[in-house]
């Protein structure tokens, strides 16, 4: 599985939260947290959560994943369909 891969499974695992998953690479969590794709939390007992982001939900539609984002148009996110026509 190339990088890129890697980057949209990460993404559409954690969309809606999940406790962090060891076989993620920790490296490309880093990169996609610093990037806003992601973001990361803390139980009540001190386990760690992750979070796709709403650039990441953008990101994951972009690359072709249906995880309901809103629609984008022209670099800009449109509140009904109609918008977008």
């Amino acid at each position: 599985m190339d990088k890129e891969q890697q980057r949209l499974s990460i993404l559409e695992y954690y969309v809606g939260g999940k406790l962090y998953n060891p076989e993620h690479s920790k490296a490309i969590i880093k990169q996609l947290k610093n990037q806003g794709y992601l973001r990361c939390g803390i139980t009540s007992d001190i386990k760690e959560t992750i979070k796709t982001t709403d650039n990441g939900l953008l990101y994951l539609d972009l690359a072709g994943i249906d995880v309901g984002a809103p629609t984008v148009v022209g670099g800009r996110i449109c509140k009904t369909k109609r918008a977008a026509l």
